[in-house]
């Protein structure tokens, strides 16, 4: 199954034995229990986020294969086989969000930190950060910079507009923005 995973910028992992990937290389494990054995990664790419900080890690998305376990809190995963397969920028981890958020509409998603996703209104104070507004009018500003994203949702589960922008030329930092017709333009107060 295709997942996500943030490891440090030397593409070791943080926590349990702290093991050394290579991209492109499959690894493997004997046994795959969340929090307790294995290599996790995370179905929801905004999960990475709650164990790697954006700002000091690299992100991957992966082949999670093998004996594979859930975690019933979030979406993490423990498998048996791992193989880092594409390095992705901060914005594809945000397309990547959002396009789960649309997929798996009633899962959990609001999340908090470096890579805030909000129900109406959310704030990129970084330049490496990340904010996505979700809702019937949703808007976002941001650092010069972050990446923002608007997820446009009238009723539950129905999405009628979506869009990530980085903050930088015409997308001015410190102000809101919402989503036009089919353009993203500047909030009226």
């Amino acid at each position: 199954m295709i997942a996500y995973k943030g490891v440090s910028k030397n593409l070791e992992a943080l926590l349990g034995r702290g093991y050394k990937f290579e991209e492109g290389k499959t690894v493997r494990e004997e046994r795959a229990k969340c929090a307790a054995g294995g290599f996790h990664c995370a179905e929801n790419p905004f999960d990475c986020f709650a164990y790697y900080r954006i700002s000091q890690s690299r992100f991957f998305m992966v082949e999670a294969a093998g004996n594979i376990d859930e975690d019933a809190f979030d979406t993490k995963i423990a498998c048996t086989e791992i193989t880092l397969l594409k390095e992705l920028s901060i914005a594809e981890m945000a397309v990547y969000g959002m396009k789960y958020m649309i997929e798996h509409p009633k899962r959990e998603w609001v999340k908090q930190g470096e890579a805030q996703v909000r129900p109406e209104k959310a704030e990129a104070h970084n330049s490496w950060s990340i904010a996505i507004a979700r809702g019937m009018d949703p808007r976002v500003k941001g650092a010069a910079g972050s990446i923002l994203g608007l997820l446009r949702e009238p009723e539950p589960g129905k999405f009628t507009g979506a869009k990530i922008f980085r903050v930088a030329g015409e997308i001015k930092a410190d102000t809101w923005y919402v989503l036009g017709d089919s353009q993203i333009k500047e909030a009226e107060d």
